[in-house]
């Protein structure tokens, strides 16, 4: 599986590309592109974790 959206804050805006989590409990990645064209990986089992720990650092970065 792979989505793409993009969640604006202020003036920045992020890129959130999503990949695998393709069955409860499995393997996937979430990349964070910010405006810059820095790229962040944030990897793990559990989609909507991953998910958030992606949201949460990039509003505190």
């Amino acid at each position: 599986m792979k989505k793409e959206f993009t969640m604006i804050r202020g003036y920045e805006a992020y890129r959130f590309t999503i990949i695998g989590f393709s069955e409860k409990k499995s393997y996937g990645e979430v990349y964070v592109s910010d405006s810059s064209h820095s790229t962040y990986v944030f990897r793990g089992t559990e989609r909507q974790a991953v998910i958030k720990e992606a949201k949460k650092r990039m509003m505190f970065k």
